[in-house]
């Protein structure tokens, strides 16, 4: 996803220093729940349904994680920074056409979309 840094963190697509910003943390945190789920997955392929994690509130419990993320940041709030990704990668693979075609965009954004999906499933089931 190294396109994904190039193309909106330092090109200025994003705007403003402060949008820029925010949508920083943004992909920080949506790098954060992706391996949350990772985690979370990985846990279940053992068998453990629930997380390892004794104290629900434990710093690093991966079912905190995602929760924090749900709560912090709505669907609409996602799909939209999601699209400015997409709108990023899509302008960056135009003027960078060696470097990456614009059908890896466009299967980022899928399987990203299906994980927060799943996050927002997983918060409503598991999380309350």
């Amino acid at each position: 996803m190294q396109w994904l840094n190039e193309a909106d963190f330092n090109t200025g697509i994003a705007g403003e220093d402060s949008n820029r910003a925010a949508l920083k943390d943004f992909y920080d945190a949506l790098l954060l729940l992706i391996e949350a789920l990772h985690v979370i997955n990985a846990q279940s392929r053992k068998g453990n349904r629930k997380s390892e994690f004794p104290i629900k509130d434990e710093p690093g419990n991966p079912w905190l994680i995602v929760r924090n993320f749900c709560e912090l940041y709505s669907r609409e709030y996602i799909r939209r920074e999601l699209w400015c990704f997409v709108d990023a990668g899509i302008s960056h693979a135009f003027n960078n056409p060696q470097e990456l075609l614009p059908g890896p965009v466009l299967e980022w954004y899928e399987e990203v979309v299906a994980l927060v999906e799943s996050a927002f499933i997983l918060c409503e089931v598991e999380c309350q």
